[in-house]
């Protein structure tokens, strides 16, 4: 297998400790002293730490797609699926003893005064958004939703509650948030 190169090394950093300190609570040197490279060589590879964070961003976002395929799986029910997904999203936030949350979410919060990260969080909003709308409406199609209310107005509220709960799981270290999310939800709106 090929070593990294210095830009996948630092992206990989910028990546990880983004999402562990936050935007702010890390620093260029942070991210190259982790990457293990020298501080100048940040900027033969990114213009600034903005530019840096909006391609973690995206890595994040690449990462999750295998997640987001199951919502695709035909081969079960629509509900069945969406239920998969949310669990997929929360093992992942467990398994990282609740100290990461969703970059999403965290950069949401954090950066979202800014209008190229408002932008970038937007469009992601709006493909996850789309993701699990397309589900909800196949759900609705086989009537198993309670609820007549639009695809993507449902698809918007699965998304917020979800982001609520992570950052509520965050803060308490707990998985609460998460078990009451699920039990409201799939109680709830799904037949």
């Amino acid at each position: 297998m090929p070593k990294p190169n210095v830009k996948e090394k630092i992206l990989e950093a910028g990546l990880h400790l983004i999402h562990q300190n936050g935007f702010n609570g890390c620093s260029v040197q942070d991210i190259t002293s982790f990457a293990g490279v020298p501080k100048g060589s940040f900027y033969n590879h990114f213009a600034s730490k903005d530019e840096l964070a909006l391609y973690a961003l995206d890595r994040f976002w690449t990462n999750g797609e295998e997640r987001r395929d199951v919502l695709k799986n035909n081969n079960i029910e629509p509900v069945v699926r969406l239920h998969e997904f949310f669990n997929l999203l929360t093992k992942a936030i467990i398994n990282n003893n609740y100290e990461n949350g969703c970059l999403i979410g965290n950069m949401s919060t954090e950066l979202a005064i800014h209008p190229v990260f408002r932008d970038r969080l937007t469009s992601l909003y709006e493909s996850w958004k789309h993701s699990v709308e397309q589900c909800v409406q196949e759900a609705q199609d086989k009537k198993q939703i309670k609820v007549n209310l639009p695809a993507a107005s449902i698809a918007d509220f699965l998304i917020n509650s979800w982001e609520g709960a992570t950052m509520r799981a965050k803060v308490e270290m707990n998985s609460k948030p998460f078990e009451e999310f699920d039990q409201i939800i799939f109680s709830s709106l799904f037949a």
